[in-house]
């Protein structure tokens, strides 16, 4: 078994955002990537390669040397790239941003993090975002419509397949915990709930929380990843399913496109909805997962009832009657029929050598940074 000789102690903090999913990181990764954000009494690394704007190829590369043992070979191995670019910029504080990491075992993380960055314990913070329960189970349903991993039935899909969410996304207790016994004091978690962040914004909240308030200025405000219209994602539910020949990740990388880059348009007088799932699954989850969030009300937020009042405010939101989710519902037959001979134009572009996905990814990384 090879091991990675352990690095020269790195220059500065090292702070890393390891999610949760659908918790805000593309907001975060926006402002840092296009250099939004500026240290008032000193200097910010956000270090990037190979067109990309977060860094969630960490977790790829961490989960291939968990399988074969020791470290992949350097252009595999992303934690050291990156480490190379950080050390080279000799910044105050390197930022790394990946919610791939969510479910990687957090000792394995912190000790790749020492060995390639040859950062301590008391250099590094790890931050977790945390979404409310439903917040989370409602926002991971649109994006796996956005992303094309839903069946056309969605509907069904996810009342039959329920237990799904809470067994693997939306129950955290657990996880936390896990995370705080590997990462210790360095560690912190933050609610994703508006009223709890620093002056109401992400962005603020974020950087008070690891570098102390009013340290941070920002040139930009925009902010990432706003939530498609239930009419986009049936429009972008008709694109996927017209192309049954796309891998699965030529899907996600085709639904990030079209969402963040060109944004499909409707009628001038079509009304936007959103998304929301019906008081029967709010209810549903709100049994599922009562005792998981008064578990990180006590253990993450002083014992104040964060996360069991917004499954409370859930239920009461909740619309009683069930939203169609099929497009025929919300879209006209003629433009599901432009969609899908769009989509069959589109499909012909993906000739299997792997650049189709490559210019993708290299066209939704511009829009993002743009």
């Amino acid at each position: 078994m090879k091991f990675l000789k352990r690095q020269k102690k790195f220059p500065g903090r090292l702070i890393v955002h390891i999610g949760d999913h659908k918790a805000g990181s593309s907001t975060i990764q926006r402002a840092l990537g296009r250099g939004d954000v500026t240290l008032k009494d000193g200097t910010i690394c956000y270090p990037l390669v190979e067109d990309m704007w977060h860094h969630n190829g960490l977790q790829p590369s961490l989960r291939a040397e968990m399988r074969t043992g020791g470290p992949p070979k350097m252009h595999l191995d992303r934690f050291r790239q990156l480490s190379m670019i950080a050390r080279k910029e000799n910044a105050d504080v390197t930022i790394l941003s990946a919610e791939a990491l969510e479910y990687i075992d957090k000792s394995r993380l912190l000790e790749k993090i020492e060995k390639t960055f040859g950062a301590t314990p008391d250099q590094i913070q790890f931050v977790t975002y945390l979404r409310p329960h439903f917040e989370r189970f409602q926002s991971t349903l649109a994006e796996r419509i956005k992303i094309g991993w839903l069946p056309w039935d969605i509907r069904s899909h996810y009342a039959d397949n329920f237990d799904e969410f809470p067994g693997k996304l939306i129950l955290y207790a657990d996880r936390l915990a896990a995370a705080r016994n590997a990462l210790g004091d360095s560690y912190i978690v933050r609610p994703m709930v508006r009223r709890e962040l620093h002056d109401g914004d992400l962005l603020t909240d974020f950087f008070a929380c690891t570098l102390g308030p009013d340290r941070i200025s920002f040139t930009d405000t925009t902010r990432a990843n706003e939530s498609l219209s239930i009419q986009d994602l049936m429009r972008l539910h008709v694109m996927h399913h017209a192309l049954p020949e796309l891998s699965k990740h030529q899907h996600l990388a085709l639904g990030w496109a079209l969402s963040s880059l060109f944004p499909v348009s409707g009628p001038a007088n079509e009304t936007p909805a959103r998304l929301q799932l019906p008081k029967e699954m709010a209810e549903r989850t709100h049994k599922t997962c009562l005792e998981d969030a008064r578990r990180v009300d006590v253990e993450w937020f002083d014992g104040r009832k964060i996360m069991e009042d917004a499954l409370d405010r859930a239920v009461e939101k909740a619309p009683t009657e069930t939203q169609s989710l099929f497009p025929e519902d919300w879209l006209s037959s003629e433009e599901i029929r432009t969609i899908r001979a769009f989509a069959k134009s589109l499909g012909e572009l993906a000739d299997g050598t792997g650049r189709w996905i490559t210019q993708i990814d290299r066209i939704t990384t511009r829009a993002q940074l743009s």
